[in-house]
């Protein structure tokens, strides 16, 4: 997994701002929309591309260890899915 997506991914788990942007990201687009993902890195300094999300992705696929808050995304039912259109 890339430097810039694990520091994004414990910023995000360490700022309640940045998590309810990750949830209306993810109900608007109804699952993963990892272009918006990225604009949401970029912006808060984290240079991710789409690619680096989509490696992350199929990593945590593979692994358990998910934070409490990317549980409670998970619980909520939001759909995932592989497609163009979003992870």
């Amino acid at each position: 997994m890339s430097q810039a997506v694990t520091a994004f991914r414990k910023f995000a788990n360490d700022n309640p701002e940045v998590q309810r942007e990750l949830i209306q990201i993810t109900e608007a687009a109804q699952g993963f929309d990892l272009t918006a993902l990225t604009a949401l890195a970029q912006r808060e300094n984290f240079n991710i591309s789409v690619q680096e999300l989509e490696a992350f992705m199929a990593e945590m696929a593979d692994n358990d260890e998910l934070s409490d808050f990317e549980l409670e995304m998970v619980a909520a039912g939001s759909p995932v899915s592989c497609n163009d259109n979003g992870l």
